[in-house]
């Protein structure tokens, strides 16, 4: 694990177990967040993303009124050396989460994704209904310089009350954003100005004993 995510994991620790989300700024360096964006951009460029969809297997589908950004999966046998330093990280950080809070998080998915201008991801959780895989979701932002006239915020919901705001959070180049898929409630705003991000999920299977995460694993 790098070093600035090392110095403010006892911090994100602490945030999660408390309100169920927590953020790191500066938690992955301008320098390979750049080389992540420029991964993106090549994949964007090359066709390799594709509308995003709501649902899980066969219920899938898209619905433009509820997000309509585009997306592209990782592989873990991807070539570039920025994505798999990411998925370095992410193993790092799953380590850690794992050890400190029993959690049993066995896998990570994640992709690129692209929101245009007037893209949006309307409020949501990430687990599925049915399923207690989803643990806990990542997000990691790669624009530089982001201004507050661009919108474009990841709005995050308080656990205790998905009506009231707990936090509007600048999609600013480095912030990694970690919370409980189950619980928290959130959205991305309307974005001005293409908005470029990772989003990831630490899993379980499906077949592992409850054991409450669907209401907190923290708790």
């Amino acid at each position: 694990m790098n070093d600035g995510m090392l110095r403010q994991l006892p911090l994100l620790m602490d945030d999660l177990s408390a309100s169920g989300w927590a953020q790191m700024p500066n938690a992955i360096g301008r320098r390979d967040c750049s080389a992540l964006a420029h991964d993106l951009e090549l994949h964007y460029e090359a066709g390799d993303f594709r509308a995003a969809q709501i649902g899980r297997g066969t219920t899938q589908s898209e619905h433009k009124t509820i997000r309509n950004d585009q997306i592209h999966w990782l592989k873990a046998g991807a070539p570039e050396q920025s994505i798999q330093y990411w998925l370095k990280e992410m193993n790092d950080l799953t380590l850690a989460l794992n050890e400190n809070f029993f959690l049993s998080i066995n896998s990570f998915d994640s992709h690129f994704a692209c929101y245009e201008p007037g893209s949006f991801y309307h409020k949501h959780r990430d687990q599925f209904r049915g399923s207690a895989g989803r643990v806990l979701s990542v997000v990691l932002f790669l624009n530089p310089d982001w201004l507050k006239a661009s919108d474009g915020e990841l709005l995050i919901y308080q656990r205790e009350d998905d009506c009231t705001l707990a936090a509007e959070i600048k999609p600013e180049i480095g912030t990694l954003v970690v919370f409980q898929s189950a619980t928290i409630l959130h959205e991305v705003r309307t974005t001005k100005r293409r908005r470029l991000s990772l989003t990831g999920w630490m899993s379980r299977g499906d077949d592992e004993p409850n054991r409450g995460i669907s209401k907190s694993p923290f708790e």
